[in-house]
């Protein structure tokens, strides 16, 4: 029978329970050394109990409950990689809008990690520039707390939201990673390439390792490595696994692959 027949949606209403309740899991895409072609870092990612994506997870997360969802997101982040025995370094997103005050912050975040006995010098926090910052101020004293502490910063999404370079000059991140909006086509696209090689040379300048991600396809691959980048992650070198580490990297194909993930 068909539940949609009396209006019930029973895998509905239990999704929207489950998220509601925090009930989350971790999904871990691998960062690639394209030189080495090893894997140097995953990225933690968010999903649903049934597996529902980054998107739908967030959108079902009231105002009021986003900050304990965000600490709930660090700590299934960390639990889950020290259940992996994971041994690189753990990229996980951060919001900085929900953090009240630096300082309990980062003692929160100090007492996680000595909890899992994970390294702190292991993580680094990404600081989506997709999300308008209300405080700057606050998110520069975070900045200044991760230091001290032997944290990394790595602004996410660059290139496609707020701040842009303005954030590099007031933040001082420790790693860029290129939104996919300017990886996308760029084998096609002339202004990202002038664009890219622009951030190219201000990353090489200021120390900060630059990564591309959303690389999809093999002339993607192709003309970011000519241009000169080094670390990627994206569906071409493998997707995010719900609960588990790729530990080994399939040879990437001869062919250029011109499809794009449209799932």
């Amino acid at each position: 029978m068909d539940s949609r027949s009396n209006g019930t949606h029973p895998r509905k209403l239990t999704r929207q329970q489950s998220i509601r309740n925090f009930k989350i899991k971790m999904a871990f895409q691998p960062i690639i050394d394209i030189f080495k072609h090893t894997i140097i870092a995953y990225e933690a990612l968010v999903r649903g109990e049934l597996g529902e994506s980054a998107k739908e997870v967030l959108s079902s997360v009231d105002a009021c409950h986003q900050y304990q969802f965000d600490q709930q997101c660090r700590f299934r982040a960390i639990q889950t990689a020290v259940a992996l025995h994971l041994k690189s370094q753990l990229f996980v997103n951060f919001c900085p809008n929900v953090v009240k005050s630096p300082a309990l912050h980062m003692q929160s975040l100090e007492q996680l990690t000595n909890h899992f006995n994970f390294p702190k010098t292991q993580l680094v926090l990404e600081l989506t520039e997709s999300e308008e910052i209300i405080d700057l101020n606050k998110v520069i004293q975070l900045r200044q707390y991760y230091q001290e502490n032997g944290l990394k910063v790595a602004i996410d999404d660059f290139g496609s939201g707020y701040a842009g370079l303005s954030w590099l000059v007031k933040i001082h991140p420790d790693v860029v990673k290129l939104d996919m909006s300017l990886v996308e086509n760029v084998d096609k696209d002339k202004y990202k390439k002038a664009i890219i090689q622009g951030i190219i040379v201000t990353c090489n300048q200021l120390n900060i390792m630059l990564l591309a991600e959303g690389v999809e396809t093999m002339m993607e691959y192709w003309t970011l490595k000519k241009l000169g980048i080094r670390y990627m992650q994206g569906y071409l070198f493998a997707k995010p696994q719900i609960g588990s580490l790729t530990h080994v990297l399939a040879p990437l194909p001869t062919q250029h692959n011109h499809n794009r993930h449209t799932a």
